[in-house]
């Protein structure tokens, strides 16, 4: 009689298991208003397939040290682009290499930028505020089927009216310079490009992808960065020598390391989508 019962129970206890799991895979696919969540598109024909170890290993040891190795000349190279550009557009900017230490025999150069930091002036400040004022309304009013775009316009306006406020109660209290912006930007674009094969070694290369592949998404990325970096901040140090360090805070968080993250990101998702070996 014990043997039934006990029989009895695990029984019950199994039916019991399958039926929960059941509904958790069948409510793990519902919305919270009960509708079936569809998989993606994108989804639907990826097949991730891992390699070999190897691989990972050996091209982030590879890309850090290809880094560590040309990271004086890259930074050179930025500084070079910088000048011609100053100097083409008639801008008045020394240009020189800055070291930075990181133990006592170890350092790389960074680039830093003496140039004149123009403050805004009381009607730089009036008309900001009234162009910034009207581009929120508009985005308010007009572009509301647009909603993702009216928000980015948004968050733009909040960041600049906090600027204009920052400078009209304190002129002088800014304690950044474009050459102070410009050579802080461009580090933490160096130590991106150090970052980008460490990331890769999780997302990339353990996938069942070719070598070639992947030596070709690693080069794409790292010069799609060298290449824009030092052009986008040379647009910067143009735009805030004619219009005055009073559009720093927008062109630092929204235009600056921002856009190159995306670019990283957009390459990446090009790279996803080439074919795995099989």
């Amino acid at each position: 009689m014990a043997s039934n019962s006990d029989s009895s129970k695990n029984s019950r206890g199994r039916r019991f298991r399958t039926t929960a799991r059941e509904l958790i895979l069948r409510w793990r696919y519902r919305s919270h208003a009960g509708r079936l969540i569809r998989r993606h598109r994108a989804l639907r024909s990826l097949d991730v397939q891992t390699s070999s170890f190897v691989h990972p290993l050996a091209l982030t040891a590879g890309a850090l040290a290809t880094i560590v190795v040309l990271r004086n000349t890259v930074t050179t190279v930025w500084a070079e682009i910088i000048s011609f550009w100053c100097s083409s557009i008639g801008i008045d900017a020394v240009v020189r290499m800055r070291p930075v230490y990181i133990a006592s025999t170890f350092y790389y150069l960074v680039p830093e930028m003496k140039i004149v930091s123009p403050l805004p002036s009381a009607q730089a400040l009036t008309i900001s505020f009234v162009l910034v004022f009207a581009a929120m309304l508009v985005a308010y009013t007009v572009f509301r089927r647009f909603l993702p775009f009216a928000y980015l316009i948004w968050a733009i306006g909040l960041i600049q009216l906090t600027a204009i406020g920052s400078f009209y109660f304190s002129p002088t209290a800014f304690p950044y310079s474009i050459g102070s912006h410009v050579s802080s930007s461009l580090e933490v674009v160096l130590m991106l490009m150090v970052v980008i094969p460490l990331l890769l070694m999780i997302a990339y290369y353990p996938l069942n992808f070719s070598l070639l592949k992947k030596l070709a998404l690693t080069f794409s990325m790292m010069t799609m960065v060298g290449v824009f970096a030092p052009h986008l901040y040379a647009c910067h140090i143009v735009l805030l020598s004619a219009f005055s360090v009073l559009y720093m805070p927008v062109l630092f968080t929204v235009f600056g390391l921002l856009p190159i993250v995306l670019m990283v990101i957009a390459i990446y998702g090009w790279g996803m989508s080439w074919v795995q070996r099989y």
